[in-house]
This record gives C-alpha cells, structure tokens and sequence, in this order.
C-alpha cells in the first residue's frame, strides 16, 4: 500500500513531462527548421528565395511534366509535390497538379494544394487565377468565377484574370458579362484573341459593351484607359 503514494506521485510527473513535451516540441522544431526549408512565397524576389525557386523547378518541374505525358502519374505527383511544398504558390506547379489531378480522375487531390497556397499567402491574386483555372478545367464553373472575382478584388487590372472569367461567363451562356471581361481585358492588353473570335462565333460580340467599358474606365479615372 506504501507503494501507491509513490506510484500516482511518478504518474504525475510523467504526465508533466509529456505536457511540456507537446507544449514546447513544436516550437523547439519551428526554430531548428532552416530557412531555406520553410514554405517560401513564389512572388517574393529576394535572391534566396529565387535561387531555390530555379533549383527546385529546375530538377522536377520539366521532369514531372514529362512524367506525367508518359503517364507515370505517381512519380510526376512526387516532383509537383516536391516544388510545392517549397513554394506552395507556384502557379506552374499548382497548375500541373491540377491537369494531372483531373487527368487521373481525382480532381479533389489538387484541392488542398490550391486551399493551402491561399492559406499561406491570401493577398496574392495570381493563386485565385489559378484555381479559378483548375476549377474551370474540371468543370466547376460557378466555383471558378468565384475564384476570378477574389483575384479582381486584389488586382482588378489584370488583363489575364478579365479573360479567363469572360470565357467562364461564355461557358455559362451568359454574353454580357463575357463580353463586358473581354473588353476589359483587351483594353489592358491581353493579347490572344480567342475569346473575342467565339464570340464573333456565336454573333454575340457586342460593340456596346466596349463603349460601357470605355465610359466606366473614363468615370472612375482607370489606370489602364
């Protein structure tokens, strides 16, 4: 019996110790991580970050891509994941995460890359494009205009984000906003004209979107009229 006390002493010390395990590790961990090896954002430009950026493209983005053509799906998820986990907004990388996602019929697999990019770093409009691209492709349409309008809100002069959401409003048969994104885009400078062509195509250009364009550029003094 003399031995209890003892024991449920012992107990609580251990239990103690664990605590303080949990507690403290992940902090411990955090600051022997080094910085190199840290998530690093893909827009930033410092050299560090650059030379790394060449480094791990360099060995797995144009290795994953030809995987991925000969069908070696695992191995060329292994090279994007790679490049992703370095730099979780690198558009090229999410972008062929996606094709290959869908390609193999499990779309929901490039879904946490592109959430966890979005997480990471919020204020950056190209990972919206890009998603709203991924969601495109696979069909999502009213998920990927979502996405093109969060990417507006925090780069509304991009000539490319105007475009890829007027080709989602044509997906939807919806021509004046389509045309309303493709005269903005074209007047930013967006230089393919596919857009335009389908919709000459369907004989729902519209002339009036252009000048609408035009004046609300002119009334809230637009950098880009």
């Amino acid at each position: 019996m003399s031995a209890s006390p003892f024991r449920a002493c012992r107990a609580r010390m251990l239990r103690t110790a664990w605590l303080a395990v949990l507690v403290i590790a992940p902090t411990l961990h955090a600051a022997a991580v080094p910085e190199w090896r840290r998530p690093h954002d893909y827009y930033v430009t410092d050299p560090t970050s650059r030379n790394l950026l060449k480094m791990v493209e360099g060995y797995h983005l144009e290795q994953g891509t030809r995987k991925m053509e000969r069908g070696e799906y695992g191995y060329a998820r292994q090279d994007f994941d790679f490049i992703l986990r370095y730099f979780p907004n690198d558009p090229k990388a999410l972008l062929l995460m996606g094709e290959l996602s869908i390609k193999t019929g499990k779309p929901r697999e490039a879904v946490r890359y592109f959430q966890t990019a979005i997480r990471m770093f919020p204020d950056r409009a190209a990972t919206h494009t890009a998603y709203g691209v991924f969601l495109h492709r696979a069909g999502k349409l009213r998920q990927a205009i979502g996405q093109y309008r969060e990417a507006l809100k925090l780069d509304p002069t991009s000539a490319e984000t105007h475009y890829d959401l007027g080709l989602a409003y044509l997906d939807l048969h919806d021509y004046k906003l389509a045309n309303r994104h493709a005269h903005t885009a074209y007047r930013l400078g967006y230089p393919l004209p596919g857009l335009r062509q389908r919709l000459q195509r369907l004989g729902k250009w519209m002339r009036s979107e252009e000048r609408r364009v035009g004046k609300e550029c002119k009334s809230r003094g637009s950098p880009y009229h």
